[in-house]
């Protein structure tokens, strides 16, 4: 099985949205939401965009016991610095490490301190003094928990809501992780036996698919042979 990150519509849509902020002129608001229920990928994503395509940026997964001083203390590390000590010089270190670079800041899990106000709101000021793309990363009730905050709804100019795979989806993954030829057949075999939603369940039947094919010595993997 090749060991490769699987592209699907999921991650075609988190990438339009965040390099839509990144590439946004000066003036337009760099906040992008992607939401979505648990397993979906929004986090492997996330991390993948970073490691690949912008790796000086930060990614940060927000804790529900978090304080203002909490989330500084890991945004700074994350940027590189040492954290001081007092709260308005981690904001000031933040702000200097961000500001006048395209180094995004990618929050995780954000809707667990939807309701810290001071949290959420240090969040818009971060990006108001920087102007550096602001991810967050959320659950489905993301988007309406973030509704009360009105000024950071506003800056939020880009969505991406992750859903379950698609048949396409499926297609497309098998192709890219699987090293033996699934054809039509296997691939409406695999969709029809259960619903995949997650590209991990995807792996386990590509495991299989591998396994049939080295043991009956077949080029072409169908439906009948995964139900054999």
């Amino acid at each position: 099985m090749r060991k490769q990150f699987a592209i699907t519509d999921n991650v075609k849509r988190f990438v339009a949205a965040v390099n839509a902020v990144v590439d946004a002129q000066p003036g337009i608001d760099r906040f992008v939401l992607v939401y979505g229920p648990v397993g979906l990928g929004k986090t492997e994503t996330a991390l993948w965009w970073k490691n690949t395509q912008s790796p000086q940026s930060a990614f940060v997964r927000i804790k529900k016991a978090m304080s203002v001083r909490w989330l500084l203390e890991e945004i700074v590390a994350e940027l590189g610095e040492i954290p001081l000590r007092r709260t308005s010089d981690l904001f000031h270190q933040a702000v200097e490490a961000l500001v006048g670079t395209d180094r995004a800041l990618i929050l995780d899990e954000v809707d667990y301190v939807a309701d810290k106000t001071t949290l959420i709101e240090t969040l818009r000021d971060l990006g108001d003094m920087t102007g550096s793309p602001i991810v967050l990363l959320g659950m489905p009730w993301a988007e309406e928990k973030l509704k009360k905050y009105t000024a950071l709804k506003r800056r939020i100019s880009q969505l991406a809501r992750f859903e379950g795979l698609t048949r396409k989806d499926v297609a497309a993954v098998l192709a890219q992780i699987c090293e033996v030829a699934l054809d039509d057949s296997a691939v409406e075999a695999i969709v029809a036996a259960n619903k995949i939603t997650t590209v991990a369940q995807l792996y386990r039947w590509a495991a299989m698919a591998e396994r049939i094919a080295r043991t009956r010595k077949l080029e072409i993997v169908t439906g009948a042979d995964l139900a054999a």
